[in-house]
Parts: C-alpha cells; sequence; structure tokens
C-alpha cells in the first residue's frame, strides 16, 4: 500500500480547507481511498490542509482526479491530481527514524536521501533532477563523514536559526537546504510546513517535476 500526500491546485492555485472529492482517471469512478494511520478504508471525500494538501492510502499506483466541492455541488470539470507516469519510490511509514553513516557533512535540518551504493546518507537537492523521488527525511543531528546520524520522515523540529514565515509550506531547497521559495529548481517537493518562525512539521509530500 502507498502513502501519498498531494496538492488540489485549481488554476495554479492550492485549494486550502476546502473539501474534495478523488476519482480515478475517468473522473467518474469514485478512488477507493485508506486511512494513512490505521489502514481502513475510507470514503473519497476528504478536506485539504492548510496547504492545500490531502493525505491517504492507496493500493495501488494510478492516475487520479480530483472534483472541489461546495455544499452538495460537485465542480463540472475534475482536475488532475496525479499522474502515475513514473513509479515514486514509496514514503517510509509515518514516524519512522532511520540511522546510518554520513557520505558527506551533513547540518542538522538538512534534506537528505541514500547513496544506493554506499548506503549512506547524502544531501538531497531540488536543482538535481536525478534526485527526485530520492528524499528520505531530514537529520535531526549534525554528522562528518562516516558518522551515524539520525534522519525523521515526521516529526517536529525546531533552529533558532530558521525565520519562516508561517503557516506556510516548506521546500526542499538546492543542496539539502529549506526554502519556501521554490522556483527556478528541476522539481517541487514539500518538507514541511512552518508553525512558527523556529520550527516546522515535517510531512514529506511527493515531488512535482518541472516542465
Amino acid at each position: 500500500m502507498y502513502l501519498l500526500r498531494l496538492q488540489a491546485i485549481v488554476n495554479g492555485q492550492p485549494q486550502i480547507n476546502k473539501q474534495v472529492a478523488v476519482y480515478y482517471a475517468d473522473g467518474n469512478t469514485p478512488a477507493v481511498l485508506y486511512s494513512p494511520t490505521t489502514e481502513v478504508a475510507i470514503g473519497n471525500q476528504l478536506k485539504t490542509d492548510a496547504s492545500g494538501f490531502i493525505i491517504f492510502k492507496i493500493v495501488s499506483l494510478t492516475t487520479l482526479t480530483f472534483r472541489t466541492l461546495t455544499g452538495l455541488t460537485l465542480s463540472p470539470a475534475a482536475y488532475s491530481l496525479y499522474t502515475d507516469s513514473s513509479t515514486p519510490t514509496p514514503l517510509p511509514p509515518l514516524n519512522t527514524e532511520i540511522q546510518l553513516p554520513c557520505a558527506e557533512t551533513i547540518i542538522a535540518g538538512q534534506v537528505v536521501s541514500i547513496d544506493p551504493i554506499l548506503n549512506q546518507f547524502r544531501l538531497a537537492s531540488a536543482a538535481v533532477g536525478s534526485d527526485i523521488t530520492k528524499v528520505v527525511g531530514v537529520a535531526l543531528q549534525s554528522g562528518n563523514v562516516g558518522q551515524v546520524i539520525r534522519v525523521v520522515t515526521n516529526d517536529i523540529f525546531y533552529s533558532a536559526t530558521f525565520n519562516f514565515t508561517y503557516p506556510a509550506p516548506i521546500f526542499l531547497g538546492a543542496n539539502g537546504k529549506l526554502t519556501q521559495n521554490p522556483t527556478g529548481l528541476a522539481f517541487r517537493q514539500q518538507i514541511g510546513v512552518a508553525v512558527s518562525p523556529t520550527q516546522f512539521n515535517i510531512q514529506i509530500g511527493l515531488p512535482i517535476k518541472r516542465l
């Protein structure tokens, strides 16, 4: 089963705190969705969060669409939500912690991937197209080459050095850095939501390739 966190966008604008209904590619067949925590089947109508995202689990990766819901009225057209043009790496379960050595110097709060040859952490970068689907989490600790550090996929992270606009999404930038301005990068991937100027809720989203 796959954990998906997708942003509902209409005319370039995220649908914030809106009711949406999720369908398969035809735009008419309700999608079979499951709770992200209990894996119990749920309805196809969900409410987006403060960043316009919905989260659920699905048995297999397939093209999904959505319709906005106002009262009992659905939008006449179904908007694209997710297209399975390439199979992404399934997200780890919620509250997963990974411990591995560093392949390079990593600072707490930076976003990392795993080097497939060394099986060690390295910095992820949204400026590098080949890093798409490779993000595994945020470093809780700093470490030099060879040192083992902890990386999480779901947590609250604090640093006095942050100066976030909040509440607002936080994205992967270049070389493991966090940014709230993801323009000009090879792909866009939300890493979490700022809940104060100095802390954010880690919520790893799916990457969106820049066209």
